[in-house]
């Protein structure tokens, strides 16, 4: 799919984008292998109202797709948008996980 040139940054009104789909399905490999081939997902997804792909990935509860999405997100206000996401939902894991990297300044 990678190989063959295909729009990393494409996306349906029905699906959202390739990584959107990815997370939707957890599926860590997909989403690992998008964002080392240079997807962005520091790009709002505004299939949804606007929610940063970080944003959405909270409502997933899965940590290891939480520091893959930090580990390549370099917008401090996404960052910010989802550390306040994640306090309005209780979401104690993401509150630290996301307050760490600001911490870091990256």
């Amino acid at each position: 799919m990678i190989v063959g040139g295909a729009d990393l940054e494409s996306s349906s009104r029905i699906n959202g984008s390739i990584l959107f789909e990815a997370l939707q399905k957890e599926n860590l490999e997909l989403l690992s292998t998008l964002l080392e081939a240079g997807a962005n997902p520091n790009k709002p997804e505004y299939i949804t109202f606007g929610l940063s792909l970080l944003d959405k990935s909270l409502d997933k509860d899965n940590p290891e797709i939480l520091q893959l999405l930090l580990k390549y997100i370099k917008n401090i206000d996404l960052m910010k948008k989802a550390l306040e996401y994640a306090k309005n939902r209780n979401k104690p894991n993401a509150i630290e996980l996301i307050s760490l990297k600001l911490g870091q300044g990256s």
